[in-house]
């Protein structure tokens, strides 16, 4: 069975204008060792330089508000400058699910079940309203929307003030009786992520909320 050989370096000149001046992009063709099936592989080399190394373990989620970079690392949400230094406001709980959503100047972090809030001088883990256990955080019409960990409620904040969550300001997903995992903005609706299903809600302009 006839083979064909990955084409190497090409060059295309005066004398030569139908040669082909393809050329890989961060990779680079390296022969493999002698007796392996593939004679050649190609070497990803992104070409990137590292901007910051102010942490030790994962990012765990990032946003810009107002100019700003945040960043959810170590336990602690920090800021990020255009230099890359990374400085810590104030300690979270250290999770994988964690989320993190800004309104206003405020930035507001959720966390290992917590709900935290930094108005850029203050950290707080604000009173409970609703509910006490909260899975997600993001943002629509100056309002602070929370899902419930393990649970199929949602709740909102009042408007352009995350720290305060009144205890009637709830609604609870009522397609299906799997728990939420994630509530996310999209397009001006409010998407909630269930275990088996989704649902869409919207704004009314009034303080409640529509399915």
């Amino acid at each position: 069975m006839p083979t064909v050989d990955f084409v190497g370096q090409s060059a295309q000149t005066g004398t030569s204008p139908g040669a082909g001046t393809a050329r890989l992009l961060n990779l680079y063709r390296e022969p493999v060792t002698e007796g392996d099936n593939t004679r050649y592989l190609l070497r990803s080399v992104p070409g990137q330089n590292i901007f910051s190394s102010g942490y030790s373990t994962f990012m765990r989620a990032i946003q810009w508000v107002d100019g700003q970079v945040y960043i959810v690392t170590d336990g602690s949400l920090s800021t990020m400058s255009e230099g890359g230094y990374i400085a810590s406001v104030g300690a979270v709980t250290d999770d994988e699910n964690t989320t993190i959503a800004g309104n206003l100047g405020y930035v507001t972090v959720v966390a290992g079940g917590n709900y935290y809030t930094w108005n850029g001088t203050t950290m707080l883990e604000p009173p409970d309203g609703a509910f006490e256990n909260y899975g997600s955080v993001d943002t629509l019409g100056q309002r602070m929307l929370l899902t419930e960990l393990n649970g199929r409620r949602f709740q909102w904040s009042d408007p352009a003030d995350p720290d305060t969550l009144g205890g009637l300001n709830f609604k609870t997903t009522e397609s299906g009786e799997d728990n939420n995992v994630r509530g996310v903005v999209l397009n001006g609706n409010y998407w909630i992520f269930k275990e088996r299903s989704i649902e869409i809600w919207y704004q009314t302009g009034s303080s409640d909320e529509t399915q």
